[in-house]
């Protein structure tokens, strides 16, 4: 049996942290949210451990 998260019943700090849960996604936001625009190249450059297929 597969257990389905059922979002309507989550508090607001949980439903974020599973739409942004992710291997990658906390440090490209972080980075994101220091930067007015930036673009890939210059995210790899801040996060040298990123991989090429994010």
């Amino acid at each position: 049996m597969k257990y389905e998260f059922n979002f309507d019943q989550l508090c607001p700090a949980t439903y974020a942290f599973q739409v942004i849960g992710g291997k990658w996604n906390l440090p490209i936001l972080a980075i994101l949210s220091e930067n007015d625009c930036i673009r890939y190249n210059e995210l790899k450059e801040d996060c040298p451990a990123l991989p090429e297929r994010c």
